[in-house]
């Protein structure tokens, strides 16, 4: 908790209501110095004179500016010997400094003050009184009033703080919310995946079959000219190949986290698992992949979610690239670092700017047109890295430079991928 502030300033121009302050306050009733402290009753309370209402009003500003206001000011009505200054003074101090503590006071006797309420309006910081004050009443209403100073501002910091975690903890919920949907409809698909592979299989493996049946007995009967006609039955064969690829992979790639295990996978078979999926759709709208792989890199991971990584990084670029002027291009390189693994992704698309590149991985931004991104791919394809124990980061900061990002993983010791293989 905060020191409590006891900082008071007298604003009056009779020396002698300073050295009373101070005496009773402070146990100090010297004029010669203008701040004093002293422990009393364990209350310390720091006290500064102004003698004219423009030298208190300079100090209230100066307090407020150096980050250490004035919770209590004592005024006298007719400051300067101005009838009814001290109104004029206090109404200027709260139109820059409303939350300061007044205690208006005059020496005339069987002063009415109606129209100084009419002037000022009815407030809970303002006190009248009517000088002399009692040693007892005085220290009563310094202590109250700093009190209620520094409780009012501990309430308005805590609602502050509370409105701050209650705007947190919406936007954390709208988080897990839309990644608790995201989940819903991966695992949609990996069913629809899963069903779609196994009506799949039997008519391709039939597919297969026949066409190398049918290879091998045309091979037999036609002439050496009419074998050309068998380049048209291996292109049936090898399409038959693809789709049974494509199948396979979108299984791999949505299968629930709960049927996927964590052990040594291929990182090069993951990329090209991702790649068959995705090669085709990339190639009719001629962007080019270049993929720099290595056979040897193994990491422990759920194979599963590092293709959706990938994939999630892949579609990003095909969207911008779609239609883009420029060059359309994607590059993806393994490098082997020893104890960690380095993937690094680039397009060269039109990048970001510094302020995107800061946002990229908040849940929910986006740089797509409306209705074309949720804003959920790379803060998903963060956490999954971290969950691995690795780290995802954007290279690229300037316009124009592509999308540049580098994932690093922990790889597999080699006597584990000897185990393994």
């Amino acid at each position: 908790m905060k020191a409590f502030n006891r900082n008071i300033l007298i604003i009056d121009c009779d020396s002698k209501v300073h050295e009373y302050v101070k005496e009773h306050l402070c146990g100090f009733n010297s004029t010669d110095a203008l701040i004093v402290k002293n422990k009393l009753n364990y209350i310390e309370y720091s006290i500064t004179s102004a003698y004219s209402g423009e030298e208190g009003l300079k100090l209230i500003d100066q307090a407020q500016s150096e980050g250490n206001p004035y919770s209590l000011v004592f005024i006298d009505l007719n400051i300067g010997n101005k009838n009814t200054y001290g109104v004029d003074v206090l109404l200027k101090s709260w139109e820059k400094h409303p939350h300061i503590e007044f205690v208006l006071w005059t020496a005339k006797k069987n002063f009415d003050w109606d129209d100084e309420v009419h002037r000022i309006g009815h407030s809970d910081k303002l006190l009248f009184m009517r000088k002399p004050v009692h040693r007892n009443v005085l220290k009563q209403i310094a202590l109250s009033k700093t009190e209620k100073w520094n409780i009012k501002r501990e309430t308005e910091e805590m609602i502050v703080n509370l409105e701050l975690k209650v705007i947190e903890r919406g936007k954390l919920l709208e988080e897990q919310r839309a990644k608790s949907i995201y989940a819903s409809k991966m695992a949609s698909l990996g069913e629809i995946a899963a069903g779609l592979a196994h009506e799949l299989n039997n008519p391709l493996t039939v597919l297969q079959m026949s066409t190398q049946l049918i290879n091998k007995k045309l091979s037999k009967i036609l002439s050496e000219e009419d074998k050309k006609l068998l380049s048209y039955v291996d292109k049936i064969s090898e399409t038959g190949n693809r789709i049974g690829k494509i199948v396979s992979g979108l299984k791999g790639l949505l299968k629930e986290k709960s049927m996927d295990m964590q052990q040594l996978h291929s990182l090069d078979k993951i990329m090209k698992s991702v790649l068959n999926l995705t090669t085709q759709k990339f190639q009719f709208k001629k962007i080019q992949i270049d993929y720099t792989g290595d056979e040897s890199i193994y990491i422990s991971c759920y194979a599963s979610e590092i293709a959706q990584v990938v994939l999630n990084l892949l579609t990003n670029s095909y969207d911008v690239l779609y239609d883009y002027d420029g060059n359309r291009n994607i590059s993806i390189e393994i490098k082997n670092l020893g104890d960690f693994v380095n993937i690094y992704f680039k397009d060269t698309g039109p990048g970001l700017v510094i302020d995107e590149k800061e946002k990229v991985f908040q849940p929910f931004f986006t740089t797509k047109d409306v209705g074309k991104g949720t804003g959920l791919g790379l803060p998903i394809s963060k956490n999954i890295i971290e969950s691995h124990g690795g780290t995802i980061e954007v290279l690229s900061s300037f316009k124009g430079e592509g999308f540049q990002v580098v994932i690093t993983l922990p790889s597999a010791s080699s006597d584990k991928i000897k185990l393994a293989s």
